[in-house]
This record gives C-alpha cells, structure tokens and sequence, in this order.
C-alpha cells in the first residue's frame, strides 16, 4: 500500500498521535498530583473518593473524550480509503476535524470555557456530517 494513494493515512496517524500524547499528558497529570499530595494513591484504586485534584478529573475525562465522537472519524476515514474516494475534499474534513479537536482540546485543558469548547466540538461534528453525507452520495451514485 503505497501511502500516497491513501492521504488520509496522515490524518488518521495524526490524530492516533495526538491520542498517546493525551495519555502521556495524563501520567504526568496524575504523577504529579500525587507528589504533591493533591491527590490520594488510593484514589486509583476505586476512583470513589473524594481524595482527587480536580485537573486530573478533567484530564481523565478529556482522555475519555476521545473514544467518543473521534471513533466516527476513524471509522469514516477507513471507509472512505477502502472505498477509493480519498479525494480533495474528505482531505479537508479529515485535517479541519483534528485542528478542530485540537482547539477543543486546548480550551478544555486551559480555561475550560464551554461555550468556546462547544463551538469547537460543534465545527468538529459538523465536518463529520458533512464526510458522511459526501461519502453517503458518493456510494449511492455508484449503486
């Protein structure tokens, strides 16, 4: 398989990064927490107690997130390379999806403003919508 022949390899591997980094984040997150004593070892035990910095709550959750609504994204980009129609446009919506998450990723993890996280993950579902429509006209054209 020659990756030039599927583009959206890059997205996809991109975004696959982008997920180790967030567990990376995470141990650090959670490491240092510990250290300074903001956060019981035993929390990790039954994650029930109340003995917990809030960051690694948001960090933890944030880790979450990307088993969410970033698995369509995966499952659309390898339809889409299966099916042959890895064209200019599912490039676009492949890479403006990630620089979406990316922006949302950033206010979660700094400000946490909601309002600008939502419009983030808002642009991010949208390029969703738009990839499996595309993809859905794209297929019905060739029944």
């Amino acid at each position: 398989m020659n990756p030039q022949n599927h583009p959206l390899i890059l997205p996809i591997l991109a975004y696959v990064m982008y997920i180790l980094c967030i567990y990376f984040l995470m141990f650090i997150v959670r490491f240092k927490s510990v250290k300074s004593g903001k956060t019981s070892i035993k929390y990790f035990k039954s994650y029930n107690t109340n003995e917990v910095d809030p960051y690694v709550l948001v960090v933890g959750r944030h880790l979450e997130n990307q088993y969410e609504l970033p698995m369509i994204f995966f499952i659309l980009n390898i339809l889409t390379m299966i099916l042959g129609f890895t064209d200019f446009v599912f490039i676009v919506l492949a890479w403006a999806f990630i620089a979406s998450r990316f922006l949302h990723s950033y206010v979660h993890l700094t400000s946490n403003r909601i309002q600008i996280r939502m419009q983030f993950f808002t642009i991010g579902l949208v390029t969703l919508i738009i990839h499996l429509t595309t993809l859905g006209f794209k297929v019905l054209i060739l029944i």
